[in-house]
């Protein structure tokens, strides 16, 4: 993720760097659902998604808003996932695609 970012951040192409016969989003989408099992894998790798200006919902066969989503407020609190970088790098990735951010988990992230 953070190699695509980079890339994407210098103006590359990131389909076009490669190791192994496969180029960086390649790898990521066929490492989607391994790495969106967490709240702070799903929202890094929704940065990187948004970045590359792919659909975040649909993403090597992965929703990975829907992934974070999923874990908000699972522990009874306005937090998204289960410390404090999940919270952050899910509000990231939200952010990223133009999702709403609850102002409760914003809170949240501010107290922790």
């Amino acid at each position: 993720m953070d190699a695509v970012l980079a890339i994407v951040a210098a103006s590359g192409n990131p389909t076009t760097y490669a190791n192994g016969g496969n180029s960086a989003v390649a790898f990521l989408q066929n490492n989607a659902g391994t790495i969106a099992k967490t709240a702070g894998g799903a929202g890094k790798l929704l940065v990187a998604v948004s970045a590359l200006g792919q659909n975040g919902r649909s993403f090597g066969g992965v929703d990975l808003i829907g992934a974070i989503n999923a874990t908000y407020g699972i522990s009874a609190t306005s937090q998204y996932g289960a410390g404090v970088l999940d919270h952050a790098f899910a509000i990231l990735g939200l952010h990223a695609a133009g999702e709403t951010v609850p102002a409760a988990a914003v809170t949240e992230l501010e107290g922790l």
